[in-house]
Order: structure tokens, then C-alpha cells, then sequence
């Protein structure tokens, strides 16, 4: 289960873009739709050289028997369920950046979406749950999905909630004990916490730095994440050995529950550490009640 803004991607309102930052915002559409085109034109080339190599291919000649006769050929047949290995799937579009008038919004990928997302789906299936709107919803399930081969429509909306505010797998069809779930926000899921991985969030946008009080914004600062390296990059790690823990549970005859190998993997965050926590819960408070001491607790 993915949340979409602050953790996949980032959005703003057209008329939250500070004058200051619209020059450079412009520049960096600009570079990004040059580049989209370009790859374009090498992906038409590409499969404009492959045509002409399969149609400049030789017929085969006859195969030729040990008697030098059309016959049964020198070598063996392959075997009947040998199959060429599939080709490589094309690349990955790199463009991150785009402006939706229709919505009013200039919206920015995270770097290392697209491959997170592609990895992901060999291993998960994938869903979005996002507290924006219906449309909101589809427009950036299809800048992350334009096929419908990552999602499949599995997009929530605010309006799908059962609860203001918050956010719950009651409203979807998956066993709790199979779902992983990744968000910046940890309080919009009050009962399903087990199943969460909290990423930091991904704020592009100056609007949005302001919002959460986190100083210049990546776009202000010139910076942006690395995607080979970045949350994305950590988040998929940490899914994979949930996904592999799980599943070989599952084989030995072990619990497979999601929940149990999030919690180990978190338990060894912190483990063999001591953390003094001082100053954070009040004077003749039990220090170890305090939200700190809890989170401490839960990463070992």
C-alpha cells in the first residue's frame, strides 16, 4: 500500500510557486522535456534497427545430414521447452517533473520512482491510497502507471475512507497479515502501525517546506535526492527482506505474517545501543512512556 505525496512524489498549486523559484522550476521542465523527447527518438530508432535487421535476416538453408543431404542437421535440436531468454524491458522513462494546468498543480517524482515501483511489482502487488481526491488520485496513478500494469486500478481516494483523516486497510480486499504499507505520515494509520514503514518525506516544492517547517525546500537549494541511494532505494531494500523473511517462514511452517518480520527488522535498528533520552518526558514521568523511548524500544 503506497502513499503517493511526500513519499512517492510531490505536489504543489500552481499559484504556491514563489516567484523566486518559478524561473528555475521553468528551466528544469525544460530540460526534462528535451530529454523525454530525445528518448523517444533513440527508442523509434532503436526499434526502427531491429525491423531492418529481421528483415535483412538470411532464410535459413535446409539442414544438411551427416551424408551431406537436406536431412536431419549435424547438431541436436534444442530441446522442445527451451525458450530464448526475454528481451530486456526498455528503459524507464527518466522525466520527473510536470505541469498539469487542468489541476492547476506542478507535480515531481521522487528519484528512484519508477524503479522502485518496477521492482516492487515482481514481488507485491501494488496499490495506491492517497487522502487527495478521486481525480487528484487518477492523475498521479497515471503519471506513475500510464499502462495500468503497476495498479492495476487498485487507487484509493479520500473519498474511499471510512474515517476522516485517517487511513485503514478496511477499505481494501488484502489480508492484514500480507500488507506492508509505505507512508511519510504515521498518524493516518492509528490501528495499522505494524504494517508500516515511515519514509522520510519528500518535500520538492518551497510551499510545502514552509508547511512543515523544514527550511528550503529541495528546489530552492538546487539539490534533489539520489535516486540510486535515496528513501526509495532504503524503503525497497527493507521491503525485500520482509518479502523474502516472510515467505521462507512460510515454506519452514513458521509464521508468514508481514507484521512479525517488519518488527525484527526494525528490532535491529538500534540493537546493542543505549539511548538517553533526558530532557524528553517530564520531571517524575517515566521516561521510557514517552513517544521517543517507544520508538527507541521498537528499533531494538
Amino acid at each position: 500500500m503506497l502513499d503517493l505525496d511526500h513519499t512517492l512524489l510531490n505536489s504543489t498549486r500552481e499559484a504556491e510557486v514563489p516567484a523566486g523559484a518559478a524561473p528555475a522550476l521553468a528551466r528544469l521542465l525544460e530540460r526534462e522535456v528535451a530529454l523525454e523527447k530525445k528518448e523517444g527518438e533513440e527508442a523509434a530508432a532503436r526499434e526502427r534497427g531491429a525491423a531492418t535487421a529481421a528483415d535483412a535476416e538470411p532464410a535459413e538453408p535446409p539442414a544438411r545430414s551427416s551424408r551431406g543431404r537436406p536431412g536431419t542437421p549435424y547438431r541436436a535440436a534444442p530441446p522442445l521447452d527451451a525458450a530464448d531468454p526475454p528481451p530486456p524491458p526498455p528503459p524507464l522513462p527518466s522525466r520527473t517533473l510536470f505541469h498539469l494546468p487542468h489541476l492547476g498543480l506542478w507535480t515531481k517524482l521522487r528519484p528512484g520512482c519508477r524503479p522502485f515501483l518496477a521492482r516492487a511489482a515482481t514481488e507485491f502487488e501494488l496499490a495506491v491510497y492517497t487522502h487527495g481526491d478521486r481525480a487528484y488520485a487518477a492523475a498521479m496513478a497515471g503519471l506513475l502507471d500510464p499502462d495500468g500494469s503497476l495498479f492495476g486500478g487498485r487507487v484509493i481516494s479520500q473519498g474511499d475512507s471510512t474515517a476522516a483523516h485517517h487511513k485503514s486497510l478496511d477499505v481494501t480486499l488484502g489480508d492484514d497479515a500480507g500488507t506492508l504499507i509505505l507512508d511519510d505520515t504515521a498518524a493516518v494509520w492509528p490501528t495499522h502501525g505494524a504494517n508500516l514503514i515511515l519514509v522520510d518525506r519528500y518535500i520538492f516544492f518551497p510551499a510545502c517546506a514552509g508547511r512543515f517547517a523544514r527550511g528550503r525546500s529541495l528546489l530552492e537549494a538546487g539539490l534533489d535526492e539520489d535516486g540510486a541511494r535515496g528513501m526509495l532505494s532504503v524503503a525497497r531494500a527493507v521491503l525485500g527482506r520482509v518479502h523474502t523473511a516472510s515467505f521462507e517462514a512460510a515454506a519452514a511452517g513458521r509464521d508468514p505474517d508481514v507484521r512479525t518480520h517488519l518488527a525484527a527488522e526494525r528490532a535491529r535498528v538500534l540493537a546493542g545501543c543505549r539511548v538517553v533520552l533526558s530532557g524528553l518526558a517530564p520531571l517524575g514521568t517515566d521516561v521510557r512512556t514517552c513517544a521517543a523511548a517507544r520508538v527507541a524500544t521498537s528499533l531494538g
